[in-house]
């Protein structure tokens, strides 16, 4: 009897101990401002002290919570609203409400100083290097970028081509029109996600031996069958092409002065290949290089070094976890010798370190970015025609900012024309030659997102013991499925990836 007893309690113990660590695996829901039912994004949902997520442009999140327990809570925070904290066990509904946190602007400003936007602006870059430092940090980063090409104008065109007989090159011609037809007007979209552990020593985060890079996992979201791209489209054309030449022997194909194929084999361009990519540690480090210095960047973030460009206008003040924050709007100077500055947008900057937190910026009215038109020399034209994004830094336990979301997006247009030479590998007598132009002018789109989650400070000699791999196969999928990421924590699909068709 006794020992029955022992054992039926120490199973109502264990039963109890398992159901007090084990609190499923995710947690998913949407944070909405409580006033105005919007949503809020790249919101903080933290749970424990170095664990957590943010909300996606959607305000959509999912949390892993199996290392859990019931007890333990979920704080939602974002700048201008107060944080609220849920416990795993009460964690009942999808959509979480988050207050507007109103603060009286003339208590915040009496505490220092009533300092004008421009004096603001000064202390900010006085601060910059000792406000901005990520040594020593271990952090989960999550990478995804959405590439989108809109193909609006396609030729070919046969300059010369003596072999082929009036009919044949007709029909072939009507084939290669077609077929390029079918790519008009139409929108390509495609997403890469990754996600690695990074870890940052002491030295310049842009050094090589600075930055270790682990690589967990990669996916590509993308239909092979209807991608678009110049590759896949000149494949096409050749492909077509070789139904029209009846030859079994290799092509030497040029173009300008440059031989692109010695033996070009007509007969093994293989459309359904499935190419295998490998996402490597190098290509993360060289990356990540670039964004770990974006405050320090004054050609793309000279809204934030060199301030004098700029006309700055402090709007409101805000709070964020018991932090007060200046909001200072940004527009181009207009003064005489001001300089041309080329953004526009939202500075979020701590009342009490001067630390830039968060940053909104998009090129301002009539601006754009990088060209390159050679269009008559190359048959190349290139136009960046818009960029924004968003910064958000998360101070650390040691007082530093590091950053926790980076946003960038670029629009453009893209021209490609190439007079191409294809010559068979033949007696000169018997040889056939084809001279043809290939043109494409396309909207291209770019949107990049890095969440770094679950930062925490490192020793040196954890930097120093830890290896990095060899990087992993990125993994190609057609239709969107949450359990790829089930046991990780990413950041949440938008309605566009989870729908993904074309």
């Amino acid at each position: 009897m006794k020992v029955l007893f022992l054992r039926r309690s120490f199973l109502c113990i264990f039963v109890f101990f398992c159901s007090s660590i084990l609190f499923g695996q995710n947690v998913s829901g949407v944070l909405v401002d409580k006033t105005s039912k919007e949503t809020i994004p790249f919101a903080t949902v933290q749970l424990g002290k170095n664990y957590g997520v943010i909300t996606n442009q959607e305000g959509n999140f999912t949390i892993n919570t199996e290392n859990f327990t019931k007890n333990d809570s979920l704080v939602f925070s974002s700048m201008g609203y107060e944080a609220k904290s849920i416990a795993l066990n009460d964690f009942k509904q999808d959509t979480i409400l988050l207050a507007k946190n109103v603060e009286e602007l003339g208590q915040v400003l009496l505490l220092n100083r009533n300092l004008t936007a421009e004096e603001i602006m000064v202390k900010v870059n006085e601060n910059l290097s000792t406000n901005y430092n990520n040594s020593l940090t271990k952090s989960t980063v999550f990478h995804r970028q959405q590439i989108g090409n809109k193909f609006y104008k396609m030729g070919f065109e046969i300059k010369k081509a003596e072999f082929i007989d009036r009919k044949v090159r007709k029909e072939f011609n009507k084939s290669v029109d077609s077929l390029l037809d079918g790519f008009k007007n139409q929108t390509s979209r495609s997403y890469f996600s990754n996600l690695s552990e990074v870890l940052i020593g002491e030295n310049d985060s842009q050094a090589k031996d600075s930055l270790k890079v682990r690589v967990v996992k990669g996916t590509h979201l993308v239909n092979e069958e209807k991608s678009l791209s110049t590759d896949k489209l000149q494949k096409k054309v050749m492909k077509t092409l070789l139904a029209k030449l009846k030859t079994s022997n290799t092509f030497k194909l040029k173009t300008s002065i440059l031989t692109l194929e010695d033996s070009l084999d007509l007969s093994e361009i293989d459309l359904d290949e499935k190419k295998v990519d490998t996402i490597k540690p190098s290509q993360i480090r060289g990356q990540l290089g670039w964004i770990l210095n974006k405050t320090a960047d004054k050609e793309n973030f000279d809204f934030i070094t060199d301030y004098k460009k700029y006309d700055y206008k402090i709007e409101s003040v805000s709070m964020f976890n018991d932090e007060p924050i200046y909001v200072i709007s940004f527009v181009r100077a207009t003064g005489l010798f001001s300089g041309n500055g080329r953004f526009a947008g939202t500075l979020f900057v701590s009342a009490d370190s001067f630390a830039v937190v968060k940053a909104e910026y998009a090129f301002a009215d009539g601006e754009q970015g990088k060209s390159l038109n050679m269009k008559f020399l190359l048959g190349i034209k290139y136009a960046e025609k818009e960029r924004s994004g968003t910064i958000i830094f998360q101070k650390n336990e040691n007082g530093k900012y590091s950053p926790k979301y980076v946003q960038s997006s670029e629009k453009g247009y893209g021209y490609f024309s190439r007079k191409f030479v294809l010559k068979e590998n033949a007696p000169r007598k018997d040889r056939m030659k084809l001279k043809f132009n290939f043109t494409i002018e396309l909207d291209f789109s770019q949107n990049e997102e890095w969440v770094f989650l679950n930062t925490e400070p490192i020793s040196k000699s954890q930097f120093n013991d830890f290896q990095e791999n060899e990087g992993v196969v990125e993994e190609k999928i057609e239709k969107y499925d949450p359990k790829i990421w089930d046991k990780y924590n990413v950041l949440a699909p938008t309605k566009a990836i989870r729908e993904y068709s074309y």
